[in-house]
């Protein structure tokens, strides 16, 4: 529900090769098809910091790689985004439903028990 539910706002990329005080234009809610405005990398955005979050996957789609899915060369027509740090593939959004289902694991073992 996070995923379809949460409105990204715009925002300025702060960290990043070649991305570096870039406005990134979102203004959606439940945008799954590229990660610059997902609510994975908003909420990673927002709670751990740009700091903290790296561009590599973003790197291998084929917007922004010559090789795709390699990590090759930014392609002439590259977007902004392609560079900017903006998320992390196992944040908090994906641990989320880890963690849920580990403790339903733990409660249905002692059950069992």
């Amino acid at each position: 529900l996070l995923t379809f539910f949460t409105y990204v706002p715009d925002w300025v990329s702060l960290y990043g090769t070649n991305s570096t005080n870039v406005t990134i234009a979102c203004n959606v809610s439940g945008w799954i098809e590229t990660p610059q405005c997902s609510a994975a990398s908003y909420w990673d955005r927002t709670i751990l910091g740009q700091a903290h979050l790296g561009s590599w996957m973003s790197m291998r789609l084929s917007d922004c790689s010559t090789c795709s899915p390699g990590a090759c060369s930014l392609p002439s027509n590259a977007p902004n985004w392609c560079t900017a740090y903006m998320y992390d593939p196992e944040g908090l959004l994906a641990s989320v439903p880890t963690i849920l289902s580990t403790m339903l694991g733990i409660h249905f073992g002692r059950v069992l028990k």
